[in-house]
């Protein structure tokens, strides 16, 4: 029992250290582009320590290199996936303010009831199209007067920077 409230504290000490670090991410960037740092500079550094550090713990743990179809399924995951999407994350921190990009994540309920509609036939009764038009109402007045560009905010439309558990 005492061994299940630890791993729990450490999971949960480490579950606020990426959400502080995520956090922090697009201050970070929007610093460094300030400062005259590309978009490769952001992101080549970021790739390459976080690799080392997935390594490294990886060999600490035993973990077997995948093979095959799973490692094929992992390359585009991380090649296409994740890459394209922190390219598009980190181009929309260039045409609009880190706070704004964050916020943009709030539009995905809306969009994602649409979809879900256009797509999986699922029905929009009153009460979600009401709750959907306060939200997005919520969202245009938050994001409302705010420094950007149409494609900062396309671009942060397309993308939020959030990891995905993958077991």
């Amino acid at each position: 029992m005492a061994e299940s409230a630890a791993a729990q504290r450490r999971g949960a000490i480490l579950v606020a250290a990426s959400a502080a670090a995520f956090g922090a991410l697009p201050i970070f960037a929007r610093m460094a582009y300030d400062e005259g740092v590309d978009l490769y500079g952001v992101l080549v550094p970021r790739f390459v320590i976080g690799a080392a550090v997935l390594g490294l713990v990886a060999l600490w743990r035993g973990a077997a290199f995948p093979r095959g179809r799973p490692l094929a399924a992992v390359a585009a995951m991380g090649a296409v996936g994740y890459t394209g999407q922190s390219f598009l994350y980190f181009t929309a921190l260039k045409h609009a303010d880190a706070s704004l990009v964050a916020l943009l994540l709030y539009s995905y309920p809306f969009l994602v009831a649409l979809l879900a509609a256009a797509f999986l036939r699922e029905r929009l009764d009153g009460a979600r199209v009401v709750a959907l038009l306060l939200a997005s109402g919520g969202l245009a007045l938050t994001i409302g007067g705010r420094h950007c560009s149409a494609l900062g905010v396309a671009l942060g439309l397309e993308v939020g920077e959030h990891p995905i558990p993958v077991r």
